[in-house]
């Protein structure tokens, strides 16, 4: 991508993150987002079509940094441990976790999410569809469902209403996600 585009790009995101700070709100105009990123009206629009599409890209973007992550602790050569995930995840988070912190609180901010768990979705069933020998529908199935818990979990814990550390939130998500209900339904576990 050319150096002006994504420079005019990353100046419209700021712009738009910064106001949804100052405003808490997701009504936000596109004058307001041109004002704010020194730039015109046609200028935005020669990049973006709406306000929902930048947030699509941002939530485009962090997933990709966690790509990133994972092949650099190797996730995909390993027999896909699931612990690496989620401490990718983790350092995600960690990166910019006020920016998290602040859009989870807001009901007005749930298509963040969504985004997220949409775009989620598509990596993974990109991503394992030749990875993996499962039906396009199965793999689908799984990615909905691991998509779904892993932002309903960390959104939980974003809102402040898991009270464990971030660390053990991920060796637990790691858990479930490797053995499923298993731990919780063994013989040992259950009271009778």
């Amino acid at each position: 991508m050319d150096r002006r585009i994504q420079k005019t790009k990353k100046a419209i995101q700021s712009a738009y993150m910064t106001l949804l700070f100052e405003k808490n709100t997701t009504k936000i105009t596109i004058t307001e987002i041109a004002k704010k990123a020194n730039i015109d009206r046609k200028t935005f629009y020669l990049h973006y079509e709406s306000t929902n599409e930048i947030i699509r890209e941002i939530a485009k973007e962090k997933l990709d940094a966690l790509l990133i992550y994972l092949e650099e602790k190797n996730f995909f050569h390993t027999p896909y441990n699931t612990h690496i995930y989620f401490q990718c995840i983790n350092q995600l988070l960690q990166q910019d976790i006020s920016l998290f912190q602040h859009i989870v609180k807001h009901p007005d901010f749930h298509y963040f999410w969504e985004q997220i768990e949409d775009v989620m979705i598509q990596t993974f069933t990109d991503y394992l569809s030749t990875k993996v020998d499962l039906k396009k529908e199965e793999l689908k199935i799984y990615a909905i469902f691991l998509a779904s818990g892993i932002n309903a979990v960390y959104t939980q814990w974003l809102k402040n209403e898991l009270p464990v550390s971030l660390e053990e939130l991920g060796k637990i998500t790691s858990d479930i996600s490797c053995y499923g209900t298993e731990k919780i339904l063994s013989p040992n576990k259950i009271n009778n």
